[in-house]
């Protein structure tokens, strides 16, 4: 039951595809809208978790400080807190 706040632990069942080309990777962005995009681009830079990037808003950029301040995370539309306290964060942004 999905949300029901229970994790549970699985195997893989497939073999992920890992982009191994650039062009691989341009070829995706470039289907993307521009939101999507950006959140790609966040992710590769800060390898946050999926909840984690749809919780950030443009209010937790610190640009003066150059840091993005973690505080929330969405799962099944619920903003919430991030999973674990250590994900709740700044994370550094490269001037």
């Amino acid at each position: 039951m999905p949300g029901a706040g229970v994790r549970q632990g699985s195997k893989r069942q497939d073999i992920p595809d890992i982009l191994v080309e650039v062009s691989e990777l341009q070829a995706i962005v470039a289907e993307l809208h521009l939101r999507k995009r950006v959140l790609v681009f966040l992710d590769m830079a800060s390898r946050l978790r999926r909840g984690e990037l749809d919780g950030i808003k443009w209010r937790d950029f610190d640009f003066a400080a150059l840091d993005i301040n973690v505080q929330r995370a969405v799962v099944n539309q619920i903003v919430g807190r991030c999973k674990t306290e250590a994900s709740q964060k700044r994370i550094p942004l490269d001037p």
